[in-house]
């Protein structure tokens, strides 16, 4: 059964949002260095979550274009 993950629109509806890859794995680190709850912890043991700390970004090759 797949979870599905809603928001409240400003007019009171509700909005479903639809899963996307990323553009870039750069884009992935950036938002997880920007936004760290992205990564789940409640959901692992909500009693004792998990918590986490950015040590340095994950270094990435640019991409190639061939």
């Amino acid at each position: 059964m797949e979870d599905t993950i809603f928001i409240l629109g400003e007019d009171g509806k509700l909005i479903e949002m639809n899963e996307s890859f990323y553009d870039s794995e750069d884009l992935l680190q950036r938002l997880l260095n920007d936004y760290p709850k992205l990564l789940a912890g409640s959901q692992v043991n909500p009693e004792d979550p998990r918590r986490w700390l950015l040590i340095s970004r994950e270094v990435v090759p640019r991409e190639l274009n061939i």
